[in-house]
């Protein structure tokens, strides 16, 4: 893949990301963590939607997204990405 086919990759899934992965206030071990969504599913929808071919490439893809500050580009107000264990 391209460095132009790798940036259409990753625009497209910071679109589903939108679409489809609700931002919530989550809590866990009594921490509050507000407007965020859970990695594991951001992951599970782009290997549903055919975005990438392994979990490994999804996480990947959602950290590049994550150190470009995507997702607190695209969303509305701050965004946390939470995956728990």
């Amino acid at each position: 893949m391209d460095e132009e086919e790798h940036l259409d990759q990753l625009i497209s899934i910071s679109t589903l990301l939108q679409n489809y992965v609700p931002l919530q206030d989550r809590t866990h071990k009594q921490k509050l963590y507000p407007s965020c969504f859970i990695a594991s599913e951001a992951v599970d929808l782009l290997m549903k939607h055919g975005e990438v071919e392994s979990r490994e490439e999804a996480v990947d893809c959602l950290n590049t997204l994550m150190t470009a500050g995507v997702p607190n580009d695209d969303y509305s107000g701050g965004v946390e990405v939470v995956l728990f264990e």
